[in-house]
C-alpha cells in the first residue's frame, strides 16, 4: 500500500483523507465499530488485503478478532453488539444488491436505535470499501501477516492522514 500512496501521491492521499474522516472523524459510531463496517464488506467484496488489514486495526480497538470471524459465518450468531448487526446486514445488502434497497433496510437501521448520521456514516463506509477494494484488488496489492499486524497497530494509534504523511516521508524519492 505504502508503494501506491507514494507512487500516485495526490491520489492516494484524496483516498487516505477519506479514510480519515469515514473511519477516525466525528461519528455516533466508534473507531472499532466503522472498522468492524469496513473490514466486513471487504470480506463481502472478497478483497483478503482490506479484510485482513482492518480485522486486525478492529482488533487493535479491542474487537475480539474470533468474534470477528464468527461474523464472517453468520451476523446473527455473531458475539457481537446486537445494535451494530442491523448496520452489518444494511452494508451486506447495500453490497451485495444494492439496487433492491428500500426504505425497510433504514427503518430497521433506525429501529434498532441508530440515527440518520450515523446511517449515512455506515452508507460513506460501505461505499468507501467498495472503492478500496477494487483499487487494491486492481492494482495487486498484498500483505504478509506481518505486514497487516503492523498496519492494523498504526491505522488504530495513528490513523489515516498520520500513515500517509509516514508514506510520503519514508519513501524511497523523498530522500
Amino acid at each position: 500500500m505504502r508503494d501506491l500512496l507514494t507512487r500516485f501521491p495526490e491520489k492516494g492521499a484524496i483516498l487516505m483523507r477519506m479514510a480519515e474522516r469515514f473511519l477516525r472523524g466525528p461519528s455516533e459510531l466508534s473507531d472499532a465499530q466503522r472498522e468492524i463496517l469496513f473490514a466486513y464488506g471487504s470480506a463481502l467484496n472478497e478483497c483478503e488485503f482490506c479484510l485482513t488489514s482492518h480485522k486486525y486495526t478492529a482488533s487493535q480497538l479491542g474487537v475480539d478478532e474470533a468474534a470477528f470471524d464468527a461474523l464472517l459465518v453468520s451476523i446473527d450468531d455473531a458475539p457481537i453488539e446486537e445494535k451494530l448487526k442491523p448496520l452489518l446486514r444494511y452494508v451486506q445488502k447495500l453490497t451485495r444488491t444494492p439496487h433492491r434497497m428500500d426504505a425497510a433496510d433504514a427503518d430497521a437501521v433506525r429501529s434498532a436505535g441508530w440515527s440518520e448520521d450515523a446511517l449515512f456514516d455506515a452508507v460513506c463506509i460501505c461505499g468507501f470499501s467498495n472503492l478500496m477494494n477494487r483499487v487494491v484488488d486492481a492494482v495487486g496489492i498484498e500483505g504478509t501477516e506481518e505486514e497487516h499486524r503492523e498496519s492494523g497497530q498504526r491505522l488504530a494509534s495513528i490513523g489515516y492522514d498520520a500513515t500517509m504523511a509516514r508514506a510520503i516521508a519514508t519513501s524511497p524519492d523523498s530522500a
